[in-house]
Formats: structure tokens, C-alpha cells, sequence
């Protein structure tokens, strides 16, 4: 979110170009796929029925030297001018009243505007202003209706190392040569911190040579039928506590061996 605030028809055509690349600087550092909105006072008059690319037909009153100056602006960024792309009555175009405003000498022009990257210009459904809102300001609130659909990101959770591959004896006398092998160079490794960063290292090195990720394997059920009928069992004589705690200690070794 970029908030802008351009010279007054008073600033110099310097002061003009210097805000701009001042913007320009911001947005070029944006992200493209992200939504970018460039927003506020632009003190430029796009005008109505200057349809371009990123600029709609639905803007207020004639255009001005500075509304060319911005077209060529949001046309070198590909932003579009939301509150020119919806039909409105001129009450909900203005966002200026001129102090000077009064009946029979209307001054008000669309001068703030909300721009956003065109890659996101569908998300905007409705954008006009609030003249009527209670606030001591000679601008009116721009607000617009947005519906967003956001990505859903899976997170990518990291396999398990299969650290029961150890107790294959071949695998288990690899891994012990292995590290007898590198931890006898861990005295030359250097500092404290050199020998940390060393270990590590060769952990994830022997990792890598000696131990597969662990699978999603499918878990097999605890629960056999076996079991059960022992679980049977048990019911029949709870009454009998011998009977009972034979049968309970042999459903327990069931079930570490299922």
C-alpha cells in the first residue's frame, strides 16, 4: 500500500516529475504478484471519456495537463484507476470541494484516486465517494467494495529421517565407521562454533548416505481379531481377577507386537 500526496497546482513541473519518480521508486520495488494499491491525493484531472487500458470512462469533468502527465503514469506501471471504472452520478465522482463552492458556482473535481495492479483489477466491485460523511475536510472519502479469493498454501512439512534403519547391523557398523572416521578431525575444526557447524554437518552428511527419509506408510491397525477375542475374553471374566489379569497382560503384548 503506497499513500501519495502530489503538489498543488502551485508546484513547479520539477516538483511534479520529482513526486512521481519518488512513487515510481516505491513501486518498482513491489512485488508483482502481489496487490500493489497506490493511493491519495494525485491532484490531476483524468477527466470523463479518456477510456484507456487502465483508466475508465467514468472519471469527472475535463482533464487537465496533470491528468496526462498521470495516464502516462499508470500506463508505464499497469495500474488501473479504479474510481474511474464504475458509473456513478457526479455526486459520488467528486472527491474535492473547492471552499469557494457554493449554489450557482459549483467547484468540486475528482482529484484522488485508488489505483491497483491490473492483475488484481477484478477484485474491485463498486468504488465511489461519501460526500455526505461528517468529517472536517474539504476531500471526501473514496471507498470501494473488494472480494478477494485468496490461495490456499500448503505447507511443506519436511520427512522424517528413518532413524529405525540403525538397527540393520550393516547400517548401524557404516554409520559408527563414519563418524568415528569424520570426529576424529573434529579437534582441527577450530573454534567452538567451527566445531558445532563440523558435527552438524557431518550428521546430515552420514544422513544422507546411510538413512532414507521415512515414508507415509500407512499405519496398520492396532487392533487384530485376535485381540478382540481376547478383549472378549477379558469381559466374560471380570468377575475372576486372576483370569481377568492374565488375559489383560496377554492383550497388552498383542497389541505392542501387532
Amino acid at each position: 500500500l503506497v499513500q501519495v500526496y502530489a503538489p498543488t497546482t502551485d508546484g513547479t513541473e520539477e516538483e511534479i516529475a520529482e513526486f512521481y519518480k519518488t512513487v515510481e521508486q516505491l513501486v518498482v520495488k513491489l512485488k508483482k504478484q502481489e496487490m500493489t494499491v497506490v493511493m491519495g491525493d494525485f491532484n490531476a484531472k483524468l477527466g470523463a471519456g479518456h477510456k484507456t487500458e487502465f483508466i475508465g470512462m467514468h472519471g469527472l469533468g475535463e482533464r487537465n495537463d496533470r491528468g496526462d502527465i498521470m495516464e502516462q503514469f499508470v500506463d508505464s506501471h499497469k495500474l488501473v484507476v479504479l474510481n474511474t471504472q464504475f458509473i456513478q452520478p457526479p455526486r459520488r465522482l467528486y472527491t474535492w470541494k473547492s471552499p469557494l463552492d457554493k449554489p450557482g458556482r459549483v467547484i468540486r473535481n475528482q482529484i484522488d484516486y485508488i489505483l491497483i495492479n491490473n492483475r488484481y483489477r477484478n477484485s474491485c466491485k463498486s468504488m465511489k465517494t461519501y460526500p455526505g460523511a461528517d468529517m472536517k475536510s474539504d476531500h471526501m472519502p473514496v471507498i470501494g467494495d473488494f472480494k478477494m479469493v485468496l490461495k490456499k498454501i500448503k505447507k511443506k512439512i519436511p520427512r522424517k529421517t528413518n532413524m529405525r534403519q540403525l538397527k540393520e547391523p550393516r547400517i548401524k557398523e557404516g554409520v559408527r565407521k563414519e563418524l568415528k572416521l569424520k570426529m576424529a578431525d573434529l579437534d582441527d575444526a577450530g573454534t567452538t562454533e567451527d566445531k558445532l557447524k563440523y558435527v552438524k554437518e557431518t550428521v546430515e552428511e552420514i544422513k544422507k548416505t546411510y538413512l532414507n527419509e521415512e515414508k507415509n506408510i500407512k499405519k496398520k491397525s492396532w487392533i487384530t481379531d485376535d485381540i478382540l477375542d481376547l478383549m472378549e475374553r477379558r469381559r466374560v471374566n471380570k468377575n475372576n481377577a486372576l483370569e481377568y489379569k492374565r488375559l489383560n497382560s496377554l492383550i497388552r503384548i498383542e497389541i505392542r507386537s501387532a
